[in-house]
């Protein structure tokens, strides 16, 4: 089969739906499938992706700004259709509900293509709605339109979702009569290698044997905020205990002013690092826990990453962090800083626990084999293919 993915934000922007669909896609070239990826065009120069046998297809596009790295496409270009055609696509699987989704959907739908599409981000959380929308009032309002905006996406298309958030919220559409239940996944291989934590700790001298860390965007649907005042309070207990806040973001500034005003140097952010680097260091091999205070996720996959190398997560208890998270962390009550301090003093000063959550962590990451998850997948595909 020729399957061709659709994406409305890609490289050099890293991830959870790049991240994921990747790693589904050289699972599907390793199978003897046709993969391609069709992107929005941001530059001149060609995208490169670290699986050659992945051909990238772009789109004009220009820039948005509701959200960082969003790219805005014709809903009627002409190239959809050559691609589609001249690729002799089987199946059009879409990763969001933006400009280039829909303008392929258009075009699939007209040549009776199969359609396959995975909701991955809860765009209707005031999260994410709180980068895009100024007057906060206006939120509730917008997220009633949602509803309509979303429904060509959703209309005889077969739908995934990683979550029971996800999934939930799909249902509540009362235009879907059925979703698939499929996780994210990835390759579990990955987290087996890694730098020692004395060539980890030379390099970032602060990282001990008492550090938490959260990878991710620093923006406002992460609440990177309130992890900050829980540290203040864990710190203050324990003044030994670290956090090192990965990733970069439009709050990132903010963030470490805060920070700064808090007096908290036992917070660090380490600024953008390549997924690959991230990994290859060891920051989560040699955490004593991932934490987040997000609500926002679908099915996140550096929670899936943290599973995979054995180590526990605290996080609120939501469906989705409740999803991933299992038995192989903490979850404490929405919204409770001091529950959430006190697992994090818990895990801290309680050897036992923390090497049954490392244990259960390892155990749980089978649910998210990459190749268990793509078969799936294709599971469905045959099934679309075969109606053809």
């Amino acid at each position: 089969m020729t399957i061709a993915f659709t994406f409305e934000i890609f490289l050099p922007v890293v991830n959870g739906v790049i991240t994921v669909t990747s790693s589904i896609a050289s699972v599907l070239s390793d199978q003897g499938h046709k993969v391609i990826f069709i992107i929005p065009r941001m530059h001149n120069s060609p995208t490169v992706v670290s699986d050659k046998r992945i051909l990238i297809l772009s789109v004009p596009s220009i820039h948005s700004f509701l959200y960082p790295g969003l790219r805005l496409v014709a809903p009627f270009s002409s190239l959809l259709r050559q691609y589609l055609i001249g690729e002799k696509v089987n199946i059009l699987h879409i990763t969001g509900p933006g400009s280039l989704s829909y303008a392929a959907l258009r075009v699939a739908r007209k040549l009776c293509i199969p359609i396959v599409h995975t909701w991955h981000t809860m765009l209707s959380d005031p999260g994410y709605l709180r980068m895009a929308v100024f007057f906060p009032p206006l939120i509730p309002i917008i997220q009633s339109m949602a509803t309509y905006y979303y429904r060509p996406f959703v209309r005889n298309v077969t739908m995934t979702a990683p979550g029971a958030a996800a999934k939930d919220f799909l249902q509540s559409l009362s235009s879907i009569p059925y979703v698939h239940s499929i996780r994210n996944g990835i390759d579990l291989a990955r987290l087996k290698s890694y730098d020692s934590f004395q060539k980890l700790q030379a390099q970032y001298p602060l990282f001990n044997r008492k550090t938490f860390v959260f990878i991710g965007r620093v923006s406002v649907e992460k609440a990177i905020n309130v992890l900050i005042y829980i540290f203040k309070r864990v710190i203050r207990k324990d003044p030994d205990i670290r956090l090192f806040v990965i990733g970069e973001g439009p709050q990132l500034y903010k963030m470490q002013k805060l920070t700064a005003m808090l007096s908290l140097s036992n917070i660090v952010f380490t600024g953008a690092l390549k997924h690959h680097d991230v990994l290859q260091k060891g920051f989560l091999q040699h955490a004593r826990a991932f934490v987040t205070s997000s609500t926002s996720e679908a099915q996140s996959m550096v929670q899936i990453e943290s599973l995979a190398a054995g180590t526990p997560i605290i996080a609120f208890n939501d469906s989705a962090n409740k999803d991933v998270v299992g038995d192989a962390g903490i979850l404490v009550k929405e919204n409770d800083i001091q529950a959430f301090e006190h697992a994090c003093i818990k895990i801290t000063h309680d050897a036992a626990l923390w090497k049954s959550l490392k244990e259960k962590a390892l155990q749980r990451s089978m649910l998210f084999d990459i190749r268990v998850v793509t078969q799936q997948i294709i599971n469905i595909y045959q099934s679309l293919y075969s109606e053809e």
